[in-house]
């Protein structure tokens, strides 16, 4: 199960982190803007119900907006 019919996901950070991403349905799997990065806050535990990606699974520029946040 997920957040909100697939919308949001949260992206571990490897750190014991979160941060919770938009999806956007309409853009390519592969495509940088098809994240959205929501906001700078980090989750230390997402709900049971939310996906959770690997930072590793993201494009290079997604990963690249999320390691600027550290």
């Amino acid at each position: 199960m997920t957040l909100k019919h697939d919308k949001y996901a949260f992206v571990d950070l490897k750190n014991g982190k979160y941060v919770k991403i938009r999806i956007l349905k309409s853009k390519e799997e592969n495509s940088p803007d098809r994240y959205l990065v929501l906001n700078k806050i980090y989750i230390k535990k997402p709900s049971r119900n939310a996906t959770i990606l690997k930072l590793e699974d993201l494009p290079v520029e997604v990963r690249d907006k999320l390691k600027n946040l550290t």
